[in-house]
């Protein structure tokens, strides 16, 4: 199969449906696009009402084009991640993985275009975030929720608006950033460096202001990013959980009990912010982004759909236990329809929260969001 085959197969692909955003390849199954969270038969010619192992090994191995470094890694742990790009279409990001023996293809679809937080209507303490000279800001969720693109839109503005220099840690490579009033320097996993720990550990001696790391994989991770943070770096990362509770747990669940502690004290003066985001299904289709949001002073934000969309906000700071970590027990739970944001601030050391009565209706709502903001 030679590329040209490979490219026109990927652009009917594309083209079958409005707002593809994954490409999938399973033996067994016809070529599949996915939509709105959907994935959807895709008719071409030839048919192929089921893929064979054959074929999705051939495509597997075109995309991989004989690159030493990924068929080792593919053969060793059993996937690997790679960026391919149609000329003038698309860019993807893609995981070509093992299963049952036979090779599967997942090729996530990534915009030509840098996505400002106007355009992708994100809260506006997006634009604190682009304001704050160090510290560690998590964006956490589910695969698929959009963290690379919240990142890439916060980056964006950075890059409009300072003249910093900013090192980036990918894998791979998804939004290519131009220089704008900042310096760009973005670096690929198995390309450019090994491991995100020694790629982090280099960025250190590069004299960045601005650090994007992927995604914060493991303990050495978390330490050596966590020590940029507290030596005056702005650091940028990902986690895949569901809330801000989740996160705090998840960060301190690395280390040693002996540690906790300490590591505790560290995350209390080095996190600026916590964006948790998930995309919900929206009424007559599509989805919409919503986002948790933990600042200082702890800050919890909803942003819910502005086209019809219902959002149970259930997941807010609550008690600390003993030990010290975070639990989800909420006091209160909020349903809204078409509300813009809901925004309610906490005592950073409050360890029991219980706000006033919120009533459904979007005015008193606002009311009495402004009376408890007084209060805190």
């Amino acid at each position: 199969m030679k590329k040209q085959e490979i490219d026109h197969i990927l652009v009917k692909m594309l083209d079958y449906h409005r707002d593809v955003s994954d490409l999938n390849f399973t033996v067994g199954k016809p070529m599949q696009v996915e939509s709105a969270g959907e994935l959807i038969p895709v008719e071409i010619k030839p048919n192929f009402k089921a893929l064979s192992p054959f074929q999705t090994e051939i495509l597997a191995l075109n995309l991989i084009n004989q690159d030493r470094r990924l068929t080792e890694t593919l053969l060793s742990q059993g996937s690997c991640d790679l960026s391919y790009a149609l000329p003038g279409k698309a860019r993807f990001r893609v995981n070509i993985f093992s299963q049952g023996g036979n090779l599967s293809i997942v090729l996530r679809k990534l915009e030509s275009k840098i996505p400002t937080i106007e355009e992708r209507n994100l809260p506006k303490a997006m634009h604190q975030i682009a304001q704050e000279k160090n510290g560690l800001v998590l964006v956490t969720g589910a695969t698929g929720s959009g963290k690379t693109t919240t990142l890439a839109a916060i980056l964006d503005k950075i890059n409009e608006e300072k003249s910093v220099h900013i090192i980036t840690l990918e894998d791979p490579v998804e939004y290519q950033h131009h220089h704008k009033r900042s310096t760009f320097n973005q670096r690929e996993l198995g390309l450019d460096f090994d491991s995100y720990a020694n790629g982090l550990r280099a960025a250190l001696r590069q004299a960045p202001k601005v650090i994007l790391v992927g995604e914060m994989r493991d303990r050495e991770t978390v330490e050596i990013g966590l020590s940029a943070s507290e030596t005056g770096h702005l650091v940028l990362s990902t986690l895949h959980t569901v809330d801000a509770g989740s996160t705090i747990n998840r960060v301190i669940g690395m280390f040693p009990n002996e540690e906790e502690r300490q590591i505790r004290i560290r995350l209390a003066d080095s996190v600026r912010w916590i964006v948790c985001q998930r995309l919900l299904p929206k009424i007559g289709g599509g989805r919409v982004a919503t986002f948790e949001m933990l600042g200082k002073p702890f800050t919890i934000s909803w942003n819910p759909a502005m086209h019809s969309a219902w959002l149970p906000s259930t997941s807010i700071l609550s008690d600390c236990s003993r030990k010290g970590r975070l639990h989800r027990k909420p006091p209160w739970h909020l349903l809204l329809k078409g509300a813009s944001s809901v925004v309610v601030l906490i005592p950073l050391k409050a360890r029991a929260v219980k706000p006033p009565a919120i009533s459904k209706n979007w005015k008193s709502i606002a009311l009495t969001i402004r009376h408890y903001k007084a209060k805190a």
